[in-house]
């Protein structure tokens, strides 16, 4: 009996001295800004004072504090995802539904605003733009999830097929709007369309659907001239893994086959591009850093263009005959630059997620000769921002 007791105190004080352990190792070392693992900002240390302490919210801040700065916690955040993928069997993590072939799906639930008023202001911002002589183009990309809805079971329905009909059918012939699904789709039966482990597409997904662009633009405005075709350039797989936005949701153990970077280069000599942004112009197409970084989350996607920058603005000094365009973008535009870049003067690219500018004012500023959207419907209808042309700059 005494033997029992004295291992029941055994094993409470070994416990008591792991939890303290952690908790002073979590106090002393350095505090982590953000988690790459989560894609998200990390909870500070909150100031104590006798005020907030009485009155406010300390505790609760502390204890989101300490949740987030926790030692090890990504480890145990990877540890936890081994326990719901070989002991639960869980094929629904945090959202995000694991296909059978290893690709990871995240349903599109949401719908923040209908698709005819979202449509009723790219109509009244066309109708606007259309009185200055500038001409406005959507593309509607195909999400993920829905060029791959089929992969998804009976019991997680997606809305995104619908919601891009909806979308389509509620813009006004002004609008020289362009579904890219059917440009995309026709493709699906080849490789490296879309990534496994992100909600992105691949170049290739994207290039086919540039074509689909240029080919409509070109109707109206033959200078733009057309698609380059795509042997015109290499295409080959970056060396280190990627491991995109809904591996950070699941855990590196869902993945079952990391993802590469694609790099496309031209075979064809031409003038070096000035790409600004952020207050410098000596950026390229591919920002190397997160290619060559050895940080297993590291956001790779950011290699296209260094990801959703608030503005960039590409020069090409081969076609200084050609037109000015604007693109009103989200990230899914970011593979495709690279090809739509070659047939402009001057591509000036806003995200309206992440700036407060005036659009009507910009396009009349920089004399710009077309609009085109570049949105998947996710985005298109439940980011307001990106619907917001007045601003306040």
């Amino acid at each position: 009996m005494k033997k029992y007791k004295f291992t029941d105190l055994a094993m409470i004080i070994v416990f008591l001295l792991f939890i303290f352990s952690f908790g002073a190792g979590t106090l002393i070392s350095s505090d982590k800004d953000t988690s790459m693992v989560e894609n998200r900002k990390l909870e500070q240390r909150p100031d104590l004072t006798l005020n907030k302490m009485i009155f406010g919210d300390y505790f609760q801040k502390f204890n989101d504090y300490f949740s987030d700065q926790f030692m090890l916690r990504n480890k145990w955040i990877q540890a936890n995802s081994k326990i719901e993928k070989n002991v639960l069997r869980k094929r629904v993590v945090n959202d995000i539904y694991v296909a059978k072939d290893g690709y990871l799906l995240e349903p599109i639930t949401k719908q923040k605003v209908s698709p005819k008023k979202a449509t009723g202001e790219v109509n009244s911002f066309t109708r606007k733009l259309n009185q200055k002589g500038v001409d406005v183009y959507f593309g509607l990309v195909p999400h993920k999830t829905i060029m791959m809805q089929d992969k998804l079971p009976e019991y997680l329905k997606s809305r995104g097929d619908k919601m891009s009909d909806a979308v389509m059918k509620g813009f006004s012939d002004r609008v020289h709007a362009m579904d890219l699904r059917s440009a995309v789709k026709k493709h699906m039966d080849e490789e490296n369309m879309y990534f496994y482990t992100d909600h992105h597409w691949k170049p290739k997904a994207a290039y086919y659907a540039y074509k689909s662009i240029i080919s409509t633009m070109d109707k109206k405005h033959p200078e733009i001239g057309q698609p380059i075709p795509k042997n015109k350039f290499t295409w080959k797989n970056s060396k280190k893994p990627s491991f995109g936005t809904y591996a950070k949701k699941t855990g590196k153990a869902y993945v079952e086959n990391p993802d590469r970077i694609p790099v496309v280069q031209p075979k064809f000599e031409e003038k070096p591009y000035t790409i600004c942004s952020k207050g410098s112009c000596d950026k390229d197409f591919y920002v190397k850093k997160y290619l060559k970084s050895d940080k297993t989350f590291a956001p790779r996607y950011k290699a296209y263009l260094g990801g959703s920058l608030p503005k960039v603005t590409i020069t090409n000094p081969n076609q200084q005959d050609r037109r000015k365009l604007l693109i009103l973008k989200d990230s899914y535009a970011h593979p495709m630059i690279q090809f739509l870049a070659r047939h402009f003067k001057e591509i000036h690219m806003l995200d309206q997620r992440h700036n407060d500018i005036n659009v009507y004012k910009y396009v009349k500023k920089h004399n710009i000769d077309d609009v085109l959207f570049i949105h998947n419907v996710n985005t298109f209808i439940n980011k307001p921002s990106v619907r917001d042309f007045k601003g306040k700059n």
